[in-house]
Order: structure tokens, then sequence, then C-alpha cells
């Protein structure tokens, strides 16, 4: 049996982004938004960062022309932990591979 992580967090995007398409020889191009949210813990408390990914070329259009920086987003997931090297150093990160997200409060995009 395999074991499944899912979260649900309701935080502000933190910066504008941009989609991505990635494309590989023999296959379709694969759409891509990387995105991070800010989940704010409290008064005094700070807020947590974390990084998400969407894929799918329908749901980023529809992310991109939705969200921008500061646009409050309820997004739904599996977390992924990377682990790598830099400068030597073994590091690991956590993301959110994103399944579902909304857009809690509509913001227009300025052209």
């Amino acid at each position: 049996m395999v074991d499944y992580c899912n979260v649900t967090v309701l935080g502000n995007v933190t910066k504008d982004f941009e989609v991505k398409k990635i494309e590989k020889e023999g296959k379709e191009p694969l759409h891509v938004v990387n995105f991070s949210v800010a989940v704010n813990e409290g008064k005094d408390k700070g807020a947590t960062y974390l990084k998400c990914v969407l894929y799918g070329e329908e749901r980023c259009r529809v992310f991109y022309e939705q969200a921008q920086k500061g646009t409050q987003v309820l997004v739904s997931g599996r977390l992924k932990l990377d682990k790598f090297e830099f400068n030597g150093e073994s590091r690991t990160e956590v993301s959110i591979v994103v399944s579902w997200v909304q857009c809690t409060q509509r913001t227009k995009k300025v052209s």
C-alpha cells in the first residue's frame, strides 16, 4: 500500500508568476506554474511560506488569469520532499504538488 499525504492551506500568493511551457521531443508540452503561498500564523507569529507547483495547460491558464501577488488562495495537494546539494551542503525542500486551487478573492490583472 502506498502512503499519501494531502494538505490544504489558505494563504496569499507571495509574488507574481508566469506559466512555463516545457517542450519534450515527441511529447505534448507540459505547462507549469511555480508559486509560493504565505500562510499567516497569527498576530506577532509571522508566516509560513510554502512552494507550490501546478500542472496542466487549462489549470495554469485559469490560475494565471485569476491570481497575482497578494491574491488569497485555497490550495490542496500532496506534499513532495526534494533532496539536493547546494554549495556542497545537503538540503531538503518541501513543496505542494497542487491537485486543486481556488482563488477566494478576485483580483484584476493590470496589463
